[in-house]
């Protein structure tokens, strides 16, 4: 059987951004001024000041928020406001159990309840710098368009052992976008609220087809991660857009993408650590006539 821990290579890399900047007021003096303020009244949510929005994520408001008792700063996530009792029951019997899982690849859920007006929140650390969040998909964007065949490696190790993880405690999230990945300024990965969304809505037990089409997602995305390619049909191998790429990775993607595919996480994290990456860096005259190629028969 494979071991589905995770096994750390080193961080991706993400380009430079900027030097940090301390998000908490200076001192005891300062936490007190601020919090004297009578405009904070309604930026308070539980022991947090909201203090700058942020993009929002998929499945609400995120807000850059300062705990007051620690002088600490984290994400704030504000959802849809539920007054039905059995609503607020279930969110809490959800974040409780999202709460559990315990993995360096999913960002903790480190406090959540509901607001003064009802309102339902939860509380993750901060990955970001002085710029905000850093998403997979921004990150991405930063590296026009697909990363070096080290960096996708790693990104898949991460997240499908953090996938074996959850779904071995009965935890499932659906197809992952790139959008629910969050790069820190050190290159760590990790998934943004995991299986939330899936427990609010479909709360009973996963079976094998949800496992099934989750990992086919993230493989997708390792695919577009890795030669800067959608993975829909007609699929390349690899190996034609990144000519000096280990053959091993298209026999990863041939499985992956296809029916039936792999059993589980782990057996796909398996296959993935048979990839070896000796290959270029991500951008080749092949790989740049293979995409041109690709946009223009799409527009057509």
């Amino acid at each position: 059987m494979s071991d589905p821990r995770p096994h750390h290579h080193g961080p991706i890399e993400p380009k430079p951004l900027g030097p940090a900047v301390s998000t908490a007021p200076q001192g005891p003096a300062a936490i007190s001024a601020l919090l004297a303020l009578p405009s904070l009244d309604k930026a308070r949510v539980g022991p947090f000041i909201l203090t700058k929005r942020l993009t929002p994520s998929v499945m609400g408001e995120r807000w850059l928020a300062l705990r007051y008792d620690g002088l600490t700063s984290h994400v704030v996530h504000r959802f849809r406001v539920w007054r039905d009792k059995l609503d607020r029951d279930k969110f809490m019997t959800v974040m409780e159990r999202a709460a559990t899982l315990n993995h360096p690849h999913i960002l903790k859920i480190e406090h959540f309840g509901f607001d003064h007006r009802n309102r339902p929140y939860c509380a993750t650390p901060y990955t970001g710098a002085s710029t905000g969040v850093l998403s997979l998909e921004s990150l991405l964007r930063q590296k026009s368009g697909a990363m070096a065949p080290e960096e996708a490696k790693r990104l898949a190790e991460h997240v499908l052992s953090a996938i074996a993880h959850a779904h071995a405690l009965g935890c499932q999230h659906g197809p992952l976008g790139m959008n629910e990945v969050l790069v820190d300024p050190r290159g760590r990965v990790q998934i943004e609220l995991y299986g939330v969304a899936a427990m609010l809505g479909h709360p009973e037990n996963i079976d094998q087809e949800q496992r099934r089409r989750e990992v086919v997602a993230t493989l997708q995305m390792v695919y577009q991660v890795l030669t800067g390619l959608r993975a829909e049909e007609p699929l390349l191998p690899p190996t034609r857009v990144l000519p000096d790429l280990d053959p091993t990775w298209n026999d990863l993607f041939a499985t992956g993408l296809s029916e039936p595919g792999f059993t589980s996480a782990a057996h796909a994290l398996s296959a993935l650590r048979a990839c070896r990456t000796s290959g270029d860096g991500p951008w080749t005259f092949a790989r740049l006539r293979l995409v041109t190629k690709r946009i223009l028969m799409s527009g057509m």
